[in-house]
């Protein structure tokens, strides 16, 4: 891209310096999970010989349905959020962007992660709206995070009627902050001077297609526990004696942990939160359970990659005549 002329020569080294800071910063996530990874082998707490001493192999084929299961929900999911923003894809094409952008994260410096990836292979079909795509991989993550958080009531509905009772002042607050935030960005995917009229208008056409954002809320939560079920079927692939509802109520707060931006993909802090959380139920696998599931994600995410990468000719030819068709 270039660079605005009237900007100050100084500004020039902006960019390579913000680069630089972003790979170190990549670079310092790397360090953590290393320091958390040498914790638990050396500790003792993650074997990793368990991985390939597999008990149950009908278990292990359900643990990789199951997360090819999670990936599907999370394509249908952004598919549908595209679709309400009138941004239309192929969901086959989706399917495998929603895969290989889970590369993202590993390989890439930190502020373009998966999001950063699926936002490049949307852009050029729709080059004016830029900040409809943006706002896509918003409500994205928000409909998630919704999922995850529904889905911790459910099945700890005593714990959190506890938590609600006591910090209800704070959890109203925060409520109200994520309507207000909502709003303001569907101000700002008007553009900077939209008129309140136009605003109206905007919001009765979001407010009739309201349901299909419900859709794509229940397709997070089936995200959630097609991730709940691998988890629970890694753990039977490796010989734990542990039940499903056991999982269902422990393994959404590792989800929660892997979502702290302090480590790519939750390396190191989701297999250190898997163990102790599952510790506390007799069981000593929780890190080797999160090691398998990572994995298997990997190899998905691959696979899903090396299909992308051989029919980038098919997946890019229509980009051109989507530019043409785009008349917003």
């Amino acid at each position: 891209m270039l660079q605005d002329l009237s900007q100050p020569s100084g500004s020039q080294g902006d960019a390579p310096n913000s680069r630089g800071s972003s790979w170190l910063v990549s670079l310092a996530k790397y360090v953590f999970a290393a320091g958390i990874f040498a914790y638990l082998i050396f500790g003792g707490r993650l074997e990793l010989w368990r991985l390939v001493d597999i008990s149950s192999p009908i278990a292990l084929f359900l643990c990789w349905i199951s997360m090819a299961g999670l990936f599907l929900f999370m394509a249908l999911r952004w598919f549908i959020i595209l679709y309400f923003a009138r941004l239309y894809v192929p969901l086959n094409h989706v399917i495998l962007i929603q895969a290989s952008a889970h590369l993202g994260n590993l390989i890439l410096p930190a502020g373009l992660g998966s999001d950063g990836l699926k936002f490049l292979y949307v852009q050029p079909r729709y080059p004016s709206r830029k900040s409809a795509i943006i706002l896509t991989l918003v409500l994205d993550r928000i409909l998630g995070a919704m999922g995850l958080i529904l889905l911790l009531l459910v099945v700890n509905a005593r714990e959190c009627f506890w938590i609600f009772q006591k910090y209800w002042g704070w959890i109203l607050l925060g409520f109200l902050a994520a309507v207000i935030s909502v709003w303001l960005m569907c101000q700002w995917s008007l553009g900077r001077h939209c008129k309140w009229t136009r605003l109206g208008e905007f919001m009765k056409d979001k407010l009739r297609r309201l349901p299909i954002l419900l859709i794509a809320f229940a397709m997070a939560i089936g995200g959630h526990l097609a991730f709940c079920l691998a988890g629970y079927f890694a753990l039977d692939a490796m010989g734990a004696e542990v039940t499903v509802l056991e999982v269902m109520r422990t393994f959404p707060w590792v989800i929660l942990v892997s979502t702290i931006p302090i480590s790519p993909l939750g390396l190191g802090t989701t297999d250190l939160a898997g163990e102790t959380l599952f510790a506390q139920l007799g069981q000593s696998l929780g890190a080797e359970m999160v090691m398998l599931l990572r994995i298997t994600a990997f190899m998905i995410a691959l696979v899903a990659t090396c299909i992308l990468w051989l029919e980038k000719s098919h997946f890019f030819g229509g980009i051109g005549q989507a530019k043409r068709r785009a008349c917003e």
